[in-house]
């Protein structure tokens, strides 16, 4: 009996050493990213400013349209701040350009990559929770090392567009044409003068069809807008919503209201424009020439204060059909003082 114990713990101590003398087994290898791992990755980190991408998630050609895209808004507000009219509005890529509402999303969920004609996509379903309103775009990716995305094909058309690559060259198309002199420089090298310059051109005409006015509060900013009466009805407004409301608290404001268009077809409202109103000095604090203004344009100052408005600089809406009829009519007089009365 004591034998055979002293032979089972002699065993165990040498299958212990033995054990020991084993080299560590390496980890099992892991599977590349996939291209639905990729787009994930992206929408995790971005924040909703192009100018704030990660150019490492992004195509080399992509990267490069939005990084021009950018410079063209900084020589946009030089070429303003130097004309005649140096507080007129320059040019800007405003809104959602990764996803298909101008409002862009709070939530996403990405679904499963495809490959259709050498093409690679993903699905990704987007959430705007104050508009509630739910949709799904297309992801487009490349394998450059790596899967990366090159464009964004939107479910609905985008005041008119397809996809990001569309947006970013209608958006090189109004710089060129807002040029001294032509630019050959940039991502696309057919540019032709498309839908915002018409849109400018009905804002024009828009202004020469004088309609029985209106008013809306901006409470709790201390002014109304004028408007045209028939356009009233279609007018709403709110608080602004979202991160940013603590932006706009952090950088001064007094107050601040978002003005809400419903459309006369069937849909969500959208965010038209917005109205702040800041210490002139905390104003004049936050305006940087080298950098599109978040918190608006000026449009007035009355005593130590400024009247501030952000709008888009194109149609929400195609400008043929009765709401982009509607909305070029308000574009035409947002950033004119007379449009605005004090309210006490």
């Amino acid at each position: 009996m004591r034998l055979a114990f002293r032979t089972a713990l002699g065993l165990a101590v040498v299958w212990s050493f033995a054990a020991c003398d084993r080299p560590p087994q390496p980890p099992p290898p892991q599977a590349p990213p996939t291209a639905s791992d990729a787009a994930k990755r992206f929408f995790q980190g971005y924040r909703g400013d192009y100018r704030q991408a990660d150019p490492a998630l992004l195509s080399r050609a992509l990267a490069a349209a939005l990084q021009s895209a950018a410079e063209g808004e900084k020589e946009s507000a030089a070429r303003v701040k130097a004309s005649e009219f140096p507080t007129d509005k320059p040019l800007l890529l405003e809104g959602e350009i990764f996803a298909g509402l101008y409002e862009g999303f709070t939530s996403f969920e990405v679904g499963p990559e495809r490959t259709n004609d050498g093409l690679t996509s993903v699905e990704v379903r987007f959430r705007n929770e104050p508009y509630n309103v739910a949709w799904t775009d297309e992801v487009l990716l490349v394998n450059e090392e790596g899967w990366r995305i090159d464009d964004v094909r939107y479910s609905g058309k985008k005041a008119g567009l397809l996809g990001l690559r569309d947006v970013l060259q209608d958006f090189e198309s109004s710089l060129a044409a807002e040029a001294p002199t032509p630019t050959t420089h940039r991502y696309h090298p057919t540019m032709k003068i498309t839908r915002p310059i018409l849109f400018l051109a009905l804002v024009a005409l828009a202004a020469c069809s004088p309609q029985r006015e209106a008013v809306l509060s901006l409470a709790p900013v201390p002014f109304a807008m004028k408007t045209a009466e028939g356009i009233l009805a279609r007018l709403s407004t709110g608080p602004i919503e979202g991160p940013f409301a603590e932006e706009v608290q952090k950088a001064g404001a007094l107050a601040s209201a978002s003005v809400y268009y419903s459309p006369l077809e069937q849909g969500e409202k959208v965010i038209f424009m917005t109205a702040y109103w800041f210490p002139e000095d905390q104003f004049d604090v936050l305006q940087n020439p080298d950098s599109p203004p978040l918190f608006g344009f000026e449009v007035l100052r009355q005593d130590g204060k400024v009247l501030s408005v952000a709008g888009p600089i194109d149609s929400i809406f195609a400008p043929d059909t009765p709401d982009g009829k509607n909305l070029i009519d308000l574009y035409g007089a947002i950033y004119l003082p007379e449009t605005y009365r004090t309210v006490e």
